[in-house]
C-alpha cells in the first residue's frame, strides 16, 4: 500500500492524504493566527484519515502503519497525549465535548518497544471506539493527533506523577451566569470565563471534586468570588507506562490530595497545603492572568465567533508559559432574538438563573425527579429510568423539560446527579431544584411547605440539615459544580439550562403531582395539559415555561 506522505505545516506534521478532522483543524487554524508570546507552540503529529481507513481496511496496523507509529513513540521524549478528531467536532452546533476517548502516555519505558506498545494500544483504543460515544459516527473517519504533554515531575508514595502547574478552559463569552457572571453578548476577549485548576485539565472538564473555576479572569475586574481552596489534583503516573487495557483514565492518578503535590509547585499559589490561585490571577504572578487575557484578545482579533480554548500553563526559566491544546468555535447565541410575552398565560417555571438561549416551542413532557418519594438507596435506579425515558422520548421525537434536585452532571452525590450529557440529551430544559438532596432519612419532609408553586425556606432547610449546609451549598452554588464539557455541551445542543432557588423563584406544584400509578415513585413522566413553550433569554436573565 505504500508509506504515508508528510506534510509540515509550520512545526506539525500530518501524515497521510485526507481530512484530519475537527480538533486537528482547529489547532492548525490557531497555529495560523502566529498569537506569540506568552503563547508557545505545540508541536502536533497529526495522523490524518487515510491512516484511519488504512487500519479499518486491514483490521490491524500494516507494515507502514506500524513503522509509522514506531517513528511517532520515538520522536517524543516526554509524556504524550493522543486524541481523536472527526468531522463533527469543529460543528459548534453539536455536542460533541467530552464524546470520544483520549489517553495520557507516560512515554518513557526504558524498552522502545514497551512505549510503541503502548501507543500502538491507544490508536487501536480510538479507531475501535470511533463508532461510540454520543458524538460519534460508524461511518465517519478518524484522525488522531499525537502532542507533547508539558508539565512538572513530582515523586510521592502513590508513583512518579507528571502535570502541569495549572490546566484550563476559557471561553470568549461567558455563557454560565448562573456560575456567577452575567452573560455576554459579544465575542470579544472582555466579557469571558475561564475555569482554571492545578494539575491535569480533567480537573477544569470533569468537575468531580474541589476545583477552583476562577470567574471573570478575561474581562474587566469584578469582586472576587468567594476563597475557595482546591484540595485535589490530577495527575499522569509515569509508572503505568507498560500495558493499556482501554480505560481512558487508567495512566492517571486522582483525585489525589495535595500532600503528593510537588511543594515548590504549590509554593507558587503562596502556600504548602492549599491552592486559591490569588497570587496567580490578583496578583498575577508569572503573567498568568495577563497573559491569558492576551492570549484571547489575540485569538478574538482573528476569530469570526465566540470560541473555547483548553490550555495549560507552566513555569519554564522563571517565565510563565501557556500551550493551548485544543481551540474550537462556539455557537453564536448573540445572532438570536427573545421576547418573552406578557400574555396572561399560567407560567409553570420562571426564573433568573438561566444558561442557553432561544425559544423552545410544543413541549409535551415533564420529567421529574420528585424530592417527597426520592430515597438514597435508589439513586442508580432514577438514573437508569432516566436513561430509559431519555431514549424512548428521543425515539419518539419528544423535547422535555427535566426537573432536578439538587447538581446535575456532578459526580458528587452530596450535590445533586451524577448524569452524564447523553444520559439527557434530549432534554429542552434542564431545570435544577433546590440546592441538595442528601437529607438524613429522619429528616420529615412536608408537603405542607410547598406554597405558591415555590419551595419555602423551611423546607429548603430541612433537605439541607441547617444553616451550616446552606452555607456549603450556595458557595458550591456559585461556583458550579460541573465540568465544561457537560456545559459546553447543552449550548451546542440548544438545551436550556436553568436553576430554581426555592425561596426566590417560582416553581409550580404542578411538577411533583405523580401521574396516577406513580404515587411512589422517585422519577416519572408526565405530559402537560398543553404543549408549553420554553422562553429563555440569557442577557436579560430569565427562563419561563408556559
Amino acid at each position: 500500500m505504500g508509506t504515508f506522505r508528510a506534510r509540515r505545516i509550520g512545526i506539525d506534521t500530518i501524515h497521510g492524504e485526507g481530512g484530519v478532522g475537527g480538533k486537528a483543524d482547529g489547532l492548525l487554524a490557531l497555529a495560523a493566527m502566529e498569537i506569540g508570546p506568552p503563547l508557545a507552540p505545540l508541536r502536533n503529529e497529526i495522523l490524518s484519515y487515510e491512516v484511519h481507513e488504512r487500519y479499518r481496511a486491514c483490521g490491524a496496523f500494516d507494515e507502514e502503519t506500524a513503522s509509522l507509529v514506531e517513528g511517532l513513540a520515538m520522536a517524543f521524549d516526554c509524556p504524550i497525549a493522543v486524541r481523536p478528531s472527526q468531522p463533527s467536532e469543529d460543528d459548534p452546533e453539536r455536542p460533541t465535548s467530552g464524546g470520544s476517548v483520549s489517553y495520557m502516555l507516560p512515554n518513557n519505558h526504558p524498552d522502545p518497544r514497551c512505549r510503541v506498545r503502548q501507543l500502538r494500544r491507544a490508536l487501536k483504543h480510538i479507531y475501535e471506539c470511533s463508532a461510540t460515544g454520543f458524538c460519534r459516527d460508524p461511518r465517519a473517519p478518524t484522525a488522531v493527533i499525537v502532542s507533547p504533554i508539558h508539565g512538572i515531575l513530582s515523586r510521592s508514595n502513590v508513583g512518579t506523577l507528571h502535570y502541569p502547574l495549572s490546566s484550563g478552559v476559557a471561553d470568549s463569552i461567558c455563557t454560565h451566569p448562573i456560575s456567577g457572571v452575567e452573560a455576554t453578548v459579544g465575542f470579544g476577549f472582555d466579557q469571558g470565563f475561564a475555569r482554571v485548576a492545578f494539575g491535569h485539565g480533567y480537573s477544569t472538564v470533569r468537575m468531580d471534586f474541589d476545583v477552583v473555576p476562577v470567574l471573570g479572569i478575561l474581562g474587566h475586574p469584578r469582586p472576587a468570588p468567594p476563597p475557595v481552596q482546591q484540595r485535589y489534583l490530577y495527575a499522569l503516573n509515569l509508572e503505568r507506562n507498560a500495558e493499556l487495557a482501554g480505560q481512558e483514565m487508567e495512566t492517571m492518578c486522582g483525585p489525589l490530595s495535595l500532600q503528593h503535590a510537588d511543594p515548590v509547585a504549590l509554593g507558587h499559589f503562596g502556600s504548602a497545603r492549599s491552592v486559591d490561585f490569588k497570587t496567580l490571577v490578583e496578583e498575577d504572578r508569572f503573567g498568568y492572568a495577563s497573559g491569558l487575557r492576551t492570549i484571547m484578545e489575540k485569538i478574538a482579533s482573528h476569530a469570526r465567533a465566540p470560541f473555547q480554548i483548553e490550555f495549560t500553563f507552566n513555569v519554564i526559566g522563571g517565565e510563565g508559559v501557556f500551550h493551548v491544546v485544543q481551540y474550537k468555535t462556539l455557537r453564536n447565541l448573540r445572532s438570536e432574538r427573545v421576547e418573552i410575552p406578557e400574555d396572561g398565560r399560567r407560567a409553570l417555571l420562571d426564573t433568573n438563573r438561566v444558561q442557553g438561549h432561544g425559544v423552545i416551542q410544543a413541549v409535551s413532557w415533564a420529567v421529574v425527579i420528585n424530592p417527597f418519594t426520592f430515597e438514597e438507596a435508589r439513586r442508580g435506579d432514577i438514573r437508569s429510568a432516566l436513561c430509559d425515558l431519555n431514549q424512548r422520548l428521543k425515539a419518539d421525537g419528544e423535547r422535555y423539560v427535566l426537573i432536578c434536585p439538587g447538581k446535575v452532571g456532578t459526580t458528587d452525590p452530596r450535590l445533586g446527579f451524577h448524569l452524564a450529557f447523553d444520559d439527557l440529551d434530549g432534554a429542552a430544559l434542564i431545570v435544577e431544584y433546590g440546592y441538595d438532596v442528601h437529607g438524613a432519612p429522619t429528616v420529615e419532609i412536608s408537603r405542607d411547605e410547598l406554597t405558591g408553586g415555590t419551595f419555602g425556606s423551611h423546607f429548603l432547610y430541612q433537605i439541607l440539615g441547617g444553616a451550616e449546609a446552606d452555607r456549603r451549598i450556595r458557595q458550591w452554588k456559585a461556583l458550579g459544580s460541573q465540568g465544561t464539557h457537560f456545559l459546553t455541551n447543552l449550548i451546542a445542543n440548544r438545551t436550556i439550562f436553568a436553576h430554581v432557588d426555592p425561596t426566590t423563584n417560582l416553581l409550580d406544584g404542578w411538577f411533583f403531582i405523580p401521574p396516577d400509578g406513580h404515587e411512589t415513585s422517585p422519577i416519572y413522566a408526565k405530559r402537560f395539559e398543553e404543549p408549553v413553550t420554553i422562553y429563555a433569554d440569557i442577557f436579560a436573565r430569565r427562563c419561563q415555561v408556559k
